[in-house]
């Protein structure tokens, strides 16, 4: 296609853990939600990019909590609207309060009160560690040619969700290699928050320490309004982690959402936007494409 692409890695996860101040074994490292990425860590993301190409724009493309923190970052710090020149953002966690997940729903009643018992017992950790032990057990029973297939399909679909007719199998054994990649609790405690609350907002420490970190009870909502770059968002109507009906609040708050297209394959679900056998052709042309158009005249062309 013609592009340099620069994967990031979300904090926290086994490839982005080289803190030099803090061990892995202090709640203060996992002391972190995505505003936190969104707000920090895409920023000098960006402009270490930036300074590295000689670029003054870039084209930025994220899925699930990749879209969250591209709304975290251009809501919360909007003059970096200016160096997006366009976004694609596939299947975006923004509002929430149509999900589905089982994960979601699992966990819902034990973290519900914001400052609660059950949100100090659980926050500021890893969720799903991945260490040594862990990732054998699953090398041997999911890795090469798996000897428990079913029990992997049991694990992937309960970390992905129920919809899997288009999934790629074959992937399972690769897949297993990488994931669970760890987590902050705080990441899973703040999307069940979105859907508790139904609004994009920051993190909801309970009223007391609300009141010292935003000095007001409730979380302020992200101002979506302050969205400017050009955003195309991309999803499935067999999403139980994004449900369809959420996707269609964002064009009420983001006055420069170019595209909001809809997958016309019905089965098509949150991961199928990574590991579906037909994604190439399905999303990832379709993405590259749009962005060709940029930089053959620097405008999207009408459909």
């Amino acid at each position: 296609a013609g592009f340099d692409v620069w994967l990031g890695n979300g904090r926290g996860n086994i490839y982005s853990r080289n803190n030099t101040k803090m061990s892995l074994n202090s709640t203060n490292f996992w002391q972190f939600s995505w505003h936190e990425i969104g707000a920090i860590d895409l920023p000098d993301t960006i402009d270490y990019i930036l300074e590295k190409t000689g670029e003054k724009q870039l084209h930025y493309v994220g899925h699930s909590q990749g879209g969250t923190s591209y709304f975290v970052l251009t809501s919360f710090r909007p003059e970096y609207n200016a160096k997006v020149r366009s976004a694609h953002l596939l299947a975006p966690a923004v509002f929430m309060g149509n999900t589905t997940h089982p994960l979601v729903h699992l966990f819902k009643p034990y973290v519900s009160v914001p400052g609660g018992s059950g949100m100090r017992l659980l926050g500021d950790q890893m969720f799903i560690p991945h260490n040594m032990l862990a990732q054998r057990a699953l090398d041997t029973a999911c890795g090469g040619e798996p000897r428990f297939p079913e029990f992997c399909r049991t694990l992937f679909y309960t970390w992905a969700g129920t919809e899997a007719s288009n999934i790629n199998a074959t992937l399972l054994p690769y897949i297993a290699e990488t994931h669970p990649a760890g987590i902050s609790t705080n990441q899973g405690i703040h999307y069940i928050q979105l859907h508790n609350s139904n609004f994009f907002r920051q993190y909801d420490h309970g009223v007391q320490k609300n009141r010292k970190v935003y000095a007001q009870a409730e979380p302020p909502n992200y101002q979506l309004e302050n969205v400017s770059a050009d955003t195309y968002v991309y999803y499935g109507m067999s999403d139980t982690s994004v449900n369809w009906q959420d996707i269609q609040r964002l064009p009420e708050h983001i006055s420069s959402l170019k595209l909001l297209y809809k997958v016309p394959d019905e089965s098509w679900g949150h991961i199928d936007f990574i590991f579906a056998m037909k994604v190439k052709e399905t999303i990832n042309e379709q993405v590259i494409n749009y962005c060709k158009q940029y930089e053959i005249d620097g405008v999207i062309k009408e459909n």
